[in-house]
């Protein structure tokens, strides 16, 4: 068996899991992924689909997840051909798949919103968000598929500064500070945004032969990489270009708003029900309170190397002795 950790979720397989770390584990595991069918009696458990997302143009959901009547066997249906499925009790979770996809595309989906599930299953914070480590604390980068935020952890990591995790930030509370958990070796690129960090496309290879995104393995490509739970220092939430403005500023947050942007990047909040979203709420509260919270917004022609410098003096002015310049 191979054991790995990513998110704070402990791993158990029996194949090595592609660009996890292997991390040999005490006790009993978080998650056991069965690359099967799932046992005979809860394949059959007559299902009804909670949770249906925006279908692509041939017609299909991009998403489906179902439940059983109980609620407690959920299974995801990806459009493209993969579905995992979670046992009604304990750590089992099958995943099955189909041609075209490849492992690369199952490790995609397992390590973004299935694992986003699993660790809102065991009541752990998790928000749809990149991470670097900046003056030994993480600073997490919020916001909605495209708003930028795995091209920032790319760019602060060529000025020297450790990624921690990219897509899903996962955050546990303990004594009365809240830490962040690392992920996994890899950032996740579109093509434009390779482009306009290394100067032009085709350095880094596609993440699967069916993705258009681009894989940027960091330990292989020399950059440094957060294994340790971090003190979360600061959350930045990405906001678009303001078209009049000339350079990058980080404003204040405000209040309700700044809640729900952060409620509406959670990871697989989509898929809790409305009994989750109490102790949700009750965790962003407490975050909100420990926690600095900014809003990044470029100018109209603020490129990365601008919003590193933007990023950096923001973060040293939350810094014990800093000019207090905060949100």
């Amino acid at each position: 068996m191979h054991d790995h950790l990513v998110y704070g979720l402990r791993l158990r397989c029996a194949t090595a899991l592609p660009t996890l770390a292997s991390a040999p584990l005490a006790g009993v595991p978080d998650v056991v992924v069965r690359f099967s069918v799932p046992p005979s009696a809860l394949a059959a458990l007559p299902r009804s689909a909670r949770y249906v997302s925006e279908a692509t143009e041939d017609g299909r959901p991009v998403l489906v997840c179902e439940s059983d009547v109980s609620g407690d066997a959920p299974r995801l249906v990806f459009g493209e051909g993969a579905t995992f499925t979670f046992a009604a009790e304990g750590p089992d979770l099958w995943v099955e798949w189909m041609a075209p996809l490849s492992m690369d595309d199952v490790m995609s989906f397992l390590t973004g919103p299935v694992l986003g599930f699993a660790l809102r299953r065991l009541g752990v914070l998790a928000l749809h968000a990149s991470a670097v480590s900046i003056g030994g604390r993480a600073v997490g980068f919020v916001g909605a598929g495209g708003a930028g935020k795995s091209t920032l952890a790319a760019a602060l990591a060529a000025r020297g500064h450790a990624v921690l995790t990219d897509d899903v930030l996962a955050l546990r509370e303990q004594d009365g500070r809240w830490l962040a958990f690392p992920g996994h070796d890899q950032l996740r690129l579109w093509e434009d945004s390779e482009a306009l960090l290394f100067g032009g496309s085709g350095r880094l290879a596609p993440l699967s032969d069916t993705w258009e995104k681009r894989k940027l393995s960091l330990l292989a490509e020399g950059y440094h990489l957060v294994t340790a739970p971090e003190p979360l220092g600061a959350l930045l939430v990405l906001e678009p270009p303001a078209p009049r403005a000339v350079a990058a500023e980080v404003l204040p947050a405000l209040g309700q708003e700044t809640v729900l942007s952060l409620l509406g990047n959670t990871s697989a909040g989509y898929l809790l029900g409305a009994a989750d979203r109490v102790p949700e709420l009750r965790a962003l509260s407490s975050l909100l309170r420990s926690v600095r919270v900014g809003r990044l917004r470029p100018g109209a022609r603020s490129g990365p190397d601008e919003l590193c410098g933007t990023v950096e003096a923001w973060c040293a002015a939350l810094a014990p002795g800093g000019d207090g310049a905060t949100s």
